[in-house]
């Protein structure tokens, strides 16, 4: 028997929506896989329904923890999707995430400011869904961030680049005219080598 206790979806930082993940599991020979994204539940549903033939699921995630001063994640299975307790300590997490991440960037930029360098570059990452429509990995990819990290819906709906090069070039244009100096951006869905070829393409049709 084959079993791999931890994987990623596009729920959390994984490349693949969960249906995907389902999928590849079984055709790599796997009998049982679970799911285990960051801080969330969030993909589970989807991964019972596409759940093949031959393979089980174990749902889990790997949640945020402290052990003394130290940060650790820790892998928990067959977890209550329905313990509101639990669910109050995710959302404080992702809370408390974003809240850091706001800081950091505060403190970096008062210490720029303090030794009169210019302002920090804006690095930003975001997600790519180019090609043709793909709505069941963007659907899976707005719901990981409704459901998982507490987003609006409006705003979820805007974080993904999607569509053709001249959309894709507009998107970029618009983080430019933001102030982003770097964007590292993650392809989510199927046909990575076409996407990275048309980010390409949209890249290059920014003005100089």
């Amino acid at each position: 028997m084959r079993i791999d206790l931890h994987s990623h979806s596009t729920a959390s930082d994984g490349t693949d929506p969960p249906a995907e993940v389902m999928r590849r599991a079984r055709v790599a020979g796997l009998d049982v896989i679970a799911l285990t994204d960051h801080d969330t539940l969030a993909g589970h549903d989807e991964a019972r329904e596409a759940l093949p033939d031959g393979l089980t699921l174990v749902g889990g995630m790997e949640m945020s923890c402290s052990l003394g001063d130290r940060s650790v994640h820790m892998l928990a299975f067959l977890t209550d999707p329905a313990d509101q307790d639990l669910a109050a300590e995710l959302q404080a997490i992702t809370t408390d995430r974003l809240r850091r991440g706001r800081a950091m960037v505060d403190r970096l930029r008062d210490l720029a400011a303090g030794q009169g360098r210019p302002e920090p570059a804006i690095t930003l990452g975001a997600a790519a869904l180019l090609g043709p429509p793909q709505p069941a990995a963007r659907d899976s990819f707005i719901r990981g961030l409704t459901d998982g990290y507490g987003i609006s819906g409006e705003t979820a709906e805007r974080v993904p680049i999607t569509g053709n090069v001249s959309q894709a070039a507009d998107r970029l244009a618009e983080y430019a005219d933001a102030g982003v100096s770097h964007l590292v951006v993650g392809l989510v869905g199927g046909d990575e080598p076409a996407q990275c070829d048309l980010l390409a393409q949209a890249r290059a049709a920014l003005p100089a």
